[in-house]
């Protein structure tokens, strides 16, 4: 899932909304992938958007354009 709502103007969820997320993935056994490919590196004022929901971590995290800026494929 995308830890901001990108495409409507990084919309951040609640914590409360993040942890209910993680909770159903733990109960049922689902992974928990974070899309960070629009507001991961920085771009939110941390690291990865996840970041501003502590005690939410995700299994796997994607991002991409900011870690090469684009310019090469890595």
């Amino acid at each position: 899932m995308e830890t901001a709502g990108g495409a409507s103007g990084s919309l951040f969820f609640s914590e409360v909304y993040m942890e209910g997320i993680r909770a159903i993935c733990d109960k049922y056994g689902i992974m928990l992938i974070f899309d960070e490919i629009m507001v991961g590196i920085g771009r939110t004022g941390k690291l990865f958007c996840f970041e501003h929901y502590p005690g939410v971590l995700p299994d796997f995290v994607t991002f991409a354009k900011g870690l090469t800026a684009s310019i090469m494929p890595l």
